[in-house]
């Protein structure tokens, strides 16, 4: 929260099981942590902005 952004995913499918989708959960926090110089392609599949304050 404190660069005012937060974000929602999809837990269940990415983040609380180990598995085939490591790599994916990678690309997905790549993309959150650093929007503008990832983008596989998961956001609003696998992963959607909840709040971001514009500065």
């Amino acid at each position: 929260m404190k660069a005012g952004r937060v974000y929602v995913a999809d837990g269940n499918q990415y983040f609380n099981r180990p598995g085939p989708r490591l790599a994916e959960t990678l690309e997905i926090l790549a993309e959150t942590l650093y929007p503008g110089r990832f983008d596989f392609g998961h956001k609003g599949l696998a992963w959607d902005a909840a709040y971001s304050a514009s500065p």
